[in-house]
């Protein structure tokens, strides 16, 4: 299902039409609708250790500071 998606998405890229902003965060709204049908946690809830975990490729370094400008970002809102 998400390769579709996925397809769907790169697909828009290569649009030139003003519609495309538009199409592209229709797909993003479903996106995140399925996940919050399904249960998978959204991205902006993993902690710092599971993001380690999750991504060893990534410097722990770019996660940690990542996550504290979201959370910063996210006691600003």
């Amino acid at each position: 299902m998400l390769h579709r998606c996925y397809a769907k998405i790169t697909w828009l890229d290569h649009l030139k039409s003003p519609l495309k902003g538009i199409i592209s965060s229709m797909y993003a709204e479903w996106g995140l609708n399925q996940m919050k049908k399904f249960g998978v946690p959204l991205p902006e809830t993993y902690s710092v250790e599971e993001l380690i975990y999750l991504s060893p490729a990534v410097p722990t370094d770019f996660i940690r500071e990542h996550v504290e400008k979201r959370d910063e970002q996210g006691r600003q809102s």
